[in-house]
C-alpha cells in the first residue's frame, strides 16, 4: 500500500500544493508524510479526495525514535470515507 508521500510524489505535487488543495496546513501533511503525528479521520478524507485514492489507500507510518526502533506503522481503518 503507498504512503503519502508517494501518492503526493506520483501526482508531482509538493506538500504545499497538496495542503492547499486538502484545505490543510502544510505542516500537517509535513507531519503526516514524517510520521510525527498520525492524521484525524477528516483529514485522511480530505487528502484522500485530494489525491484521489480511498481514504483506506493510504498507509501513514509513525516516527522512527532516536535509538532507531520503529514506533509504529498504522493502515488508516476502514469505513473512514
Amino acid at each position: 500500500m503507498p504512503t503519502l508521500r508517494v501518492l503526493r510524489e506520483q501526482r508531482c505535487l509538493t506538500q504545499e500544493q497538496l495542503a492547499v488543495a486538502a484545505e490543510v496546513s502544510t505542516s500537517t501533511v509535513y507531519n503526516a508524510e514524517s510520521g510525527r503525528t498520525y492524521p484525524r479521520p477528516a483529514i485522511i478524507r480530505r487528502l484522500a479526495r485530494v489525491l484521489t485514492v480511498a481514504p483506506c489507500d493510504i498507509e501513514f507510518e509513525m516516527g522512527v525514535r532516536p535509538s532507531g526502533s520503529v514506533v509504529a506503522q498504522h493502515k488508516t481503518p476502514t469505513g473512514t470515507n
